[in-house]
């Protein structure tokens, strides 16, 4: 057969196609039906993504005859659907056929083809995929966000680590992040009551010991927010968790409940 794929991207294009036999009638007419599994290399537009159609050309045409030799027609401005086997992943939106006529550098005659446009709608699926990493951007952000200093507003904290922690059973303890802080003070009322001599230098340490309270009390500050940042993420994520397990579970039961019974299915 002389009609053949031109954007054929199988490097193993004859094996694809079945050989049948070739029905020839008395009038001239030559009828040949086959099927086959055919590859093609397409270009993919991103400038909607993901609300994307993809575009896809199928263009057969004769290898050797022209087209005073061979004519080419469509049988219609669409393509045949109707065996169309439905893909979860991709939705057909449209397959319509056109006929070409092409010149070439080499001959001065005219080369008809049959073009098939398919378009591809591939929406759904990047959709749910860009949700979760959106959700698990904004998990690590909150995880993230105490080392960029931003403290937590206390209507945050109450609804966050106060009632949702409740729902997705966590508990936080208050004094948790206070020990640091308790043992810094013992051990400067230690090292107050150690050094009650007099001092040649009263004002100088004074001075110093103000600064390392001030010091230690920014740096308990900061910890303090950055474990509550944790703490809000790590709430989320435990959201996020349960909210994926009951979406599983509800589409599992719809599923199990919309199948078949088991005597039906067996006796068909």
């Amino acid at each position: 057969m002389d009609i053949l794929y031109d954007l054929c991207a199988d490097p193993q294009y004859s094996s694809a196609v079945i050989n049948t036999n070739v029905i020839i009638s008395h009038t001239g007419q030559v009828v040949w039906l086959s099927h086959g599994i055919f590859r093609s290399s397409c270009n993919i537009d991103v400038e909607f993504f993901p609300f994307d159609e993809q575009k896809c050309l199928l263009k057969w045409a004769s290898w050797t005859y022209d087209g005073y030799q061979v004519e080419l027609e469509s049988q219609s401005e669409q393509g045949d659907i109707s065996n169309y086997q439905a893909n979860g992943e991709f939705d057909l939106v449209n397959f319509t056929a056109q006929r070409n006529i092409e010149f070439y550098s080499c001959c001065p005659e005219p080369y008809p083809d049959i073009t098939y446009e398919i378009r591809l709608y591939y929406g759904v699926s990047i959709c749910l995929v860009s949700f979760a990493s959106g959700l698990a951007v904004v998990t690590l952000n909150f995880h993230h966000r105490g080392l960029r200093g931003s403290k937590v507003s206390p209507l945050v904290k109450s609804l966050v680590l106060e009632k949702l922690a409740r729902l997705v059973f966590l508990k936080f303890s208050e004094n948790q992040n206070n020990t640091h802080l308790n043992e810094y003070e013992d051990s400067t009322d230690m090292t107050l009551e150690q050094n009650t001599c007099p001092l040649h230098y009263p004002t100088l340490v004074h001075s110093t010991i103000e600064k390392n309270e001030r010091r230690l009390s920014d740096q308990d500050q900061r910890e303090q927010t950055e474990l509550e940042w944790k703490q809000i993420a790590l709430v989320s994520d435990r959201v996020l968790l349960c909210v994926f397990f009951l979406t599983t579970a509800i589409s599992t039961a719809v599923i199990l409940s919309g199948s078949p019974p088991i005597e039906e299915t067996i006796k068909g």
